[in-house]
């Protein structure tokens, strides 16, 4: 092989390196990003609070699966009993008045504790909403009924959110479905929740070709140089 011929393999190889370990970086940390909890366990800041508007010692805060309470303003946080805690809390609110009714809204589920988050109870979304649309907002009104939002849509229940009115309602446009669908299948989250496993299996079978890719290259290459 001429000298020329030898330069443009061993850019090839040169660039084909570079950008494999790019591809793989990229894999590694959205798998990363996938799944939090192979990096360890965080600080979980938490990322709604609520005060009691009965009692000023009062507080509650949720973090992604994980609620807390604080019966001394704050100084100090216990957890709550919530097996059905959200991975992703969204608003946390106490119903206005004295009767300590506390509500708590995940992106896929909606809780309400009648004792100020002793007992809390797992009540439906409107049916509007869905995995390809989350709700956003939580707010109750002064006789204790939850108002939910989305970005298209709201949504008013009653007391025991088993029956919902629409408020407002405004259908996605077809970019906005568009921009949706590119989000979740860039990122694994679509169909049902079971099929983000297809990410995972993607990425494996990715790295896969990648480091065997290396290999055979690594090997070409120390070949070429017994022979050459």
């Amino acid at each position: 092989m001429s000298r020329g011929g030898r330069r443009l393999r061993a850019m090839h190889h040169g660039v084909g390196l570079f950008l494999a370990a790019g591809s793989l970086l990229i894999v590694v940390t959205g798998l990363a990003l996938q799944h939090p909890d192979w990096l360890g366990r965080g600080a979980l800041p938490p990322s709604v609070v609520a005060a009691n508007p009965g009692d000023a010692r009062h507080l509650l805060r949720a973090s992604p699966a994980l609620v807390e309470e604080s019966r001394d303003g704050g100084l100090a946080w216990h957890d709550l009993p919530l097996p059905a805690a959200p991975d992703r809390p969204l608003a946390l609110v106490f119903a206005p008045g004295d009767e300590g009714s506390v509500w708590l809204l995940g992106l896929t589920e909606l809780l309400v504790s009648r004792d100020g988050g002793g007992v809390w109870e797992r009540l439906d979304l409107p049916p509007g909403l869905s995995h390809d649309e989350s709700p956003l907002a939580l707010t109750i009104t002064a006789d204790e009924r939850p108002l939910v939002a989305s970005a298209y849509g709201a949504w008013l229940g009653d007391e025991q959110a088993a029956a919902w009115s629409v408020l407002w309602r405004v259908e996605p446009t077809r970019g906005d479905r568009l921009r949706d669908w590119a989000r979740r299948l860039h990122s694994g989250h679509w169909g049902l929740p079971a099929t983000a496993a297809a990410y995972d299996i993607g990425a494996l079978l990715f790295v896969t070709v990648l480091a065997t890719g290396v290999a055979l290259g690594a090997r070409r290459r120390k070949h070429d140089r017994k022979h050459s």
